[in-house]
């Protein structure tokens, strides 16, 4: 049985194609024949460890980490040789004393990474900590990188620094994105900042060089988020199926804008140490199953460099696929009932929703879509 059945797509570099696959095997083809260059062992599904994320390249080295959280692994994100597929080196998201291996608290790695060619850095969003719900079996600083963004030295694995969005997470939200790299420029002085969302609902835009906050703007409602589970239900917002999944911010460099798709979703939260209950469940999903709560969505618009909230336009379901804002002006995205969204960029108004007849969407169970890769430069979308 496969530890995962998700993924995200293939990698690719010097005309060959890398793909993680659910059984723990890193695969090289010839991108022009497809046929099989190489194939390693790269994680270990006997312990639940796979690959759903897709890799990326970049001189001569493949990178990937493991997934599933969920399932109980000790998170790594690895380098391995393009041409052999030899294993260069390892960099452990779960954090073990001296002498001690790397405690199962989860810490995988979901989607795909980014990476800064001038600074040799790869930057990967890494999701929760195990079990889910309940921080009260962590061996102590274990969880340090979980729900964080990390730069990761691209040679070395050596890490650089780390950013954690979420600590002592007890609600399920991942930073299970590609990080977003932009320069802005402040009073003439350029700056290189990196933002980066998740399940938390929120947009943390980081400063790369101080690795210090700037902003953490809600995209999405937000409802009792920093409130500690207790033994008492509580509804919170966003819940385990809300805000971002899979689909980092998009930047448009021209305007200086980050735009955010999210779910609009809540769920109802109790204390419970079980990861598995026997009795009650940690988690009541009841929007989800709703007809007169179903979620809906969000996309929202950020200045790039303070965080404040330009414009939002609350959609009719979740907000799961990317957004591609345009040189000319226009704001692409979509939600999972199947609309095709155009927008204004400057100032959201919506100016065409396409039913395409089927959900437009980004997500694990569907694997990641190509992106909404064109622009109209005349007609009545301009």
């Amino acid at each position: 049985m496969l530890a995962s059945a998700n993924h995200h797509g293939p990698g690719y570099l010097d005309g060959k194609i890398f793909r993680g696959t659910g059984d723990g095997q890193l695969i090289a083809y010839d991108a022009n024949t497809g046929e099989l260059l190489w194939d390693v062992d790269a994680a270990d599904p006997t312990i639940n460890e796979s690959f759903t994320s897709a890799p990326i390249g970049w001189q001569g080295k493949v990178f990937i980490g493991i997934a599933t959280s969920d399932l109980k692994i000790a998170g790594r994100l690895m380098a391995f040789d393009a041409n052999t597929g030899a294993k260069l080196w390892s960099f452990q998201t779960t954090v073990a004393g001296p002498g001690q291996p790397p405690p199962t608290a989860g810490g995988g790695l979901w989607s795909t990474y980014s990476l800064d060619p001038n600074t040799g850095e790869v930057f990967a969003g890494i999701a929760n900590p195990f079990p889910d719900f309940s921080r009260a079996t962590d061996p102590q600083g274990s969880t340090s990188f979980t729900n964080s963004v990390v730069s990761i030295d691209a040679a070395s694995g050596r890490l650089n620094w780390d950013y954690q969005a979420v600590p002592e997470d007890e609600h399920d939200w991942d930073l299970a994105v590609a990080p977003t790299l932009y320069h802005t420029s402040q009073g003439g002085a350029g700056r290189d900042l990196l933002a980066i969302t998740g399940k938390s609902g929120r947009v943390y835009g980081i400063d790369r060089s101080t690795h210090l906050p700037i902003f953490d703007t809600p995209a999405t409602t937000v409802e009792n988020d920093e409130a500690p589970v207790n033994s008492m239900w509580m509804r919170v917002c966003p819940g385990v199926q809300g805000g971002a999944m899979f689909i980092g911010p998009a930047y448009d460099p021209g305007s200086g804008r980050l735009y955010a798709g999210m779910a609009d979703h809540c769920a109802w939260y109790i204390k419970n140490n079980a990861f598995v209950p026997t009795g009650i469940s940690p988690i009541k999903d009841w929007p989800a199953a709703a007809k007169l709560q179903a979620p809906r969505g969000w996309i929202t618009a950020i200045d790039g460099k303070t965080g404040t909230v330009l414009w939002k336009y609350h959609a009719e379901s979740q907000v799961l696929a990317g957004l591609l804002p345009t040189k000319s002006g226009l704001l692409f995205s979509g939600d999972t009932h199947g609309n095709l969204l155009i927008f204004k960029a400057r100032d959201g108004t919506l100016l065409n929703s396409i039913n395409t007849g089927g959900a437009v969407i980004g997500r694990r169970d569907r694997g990641a879509p190509p992106a909404l890769a064109f622009e109209r430069h005349g007609g009545r979308y301009r």
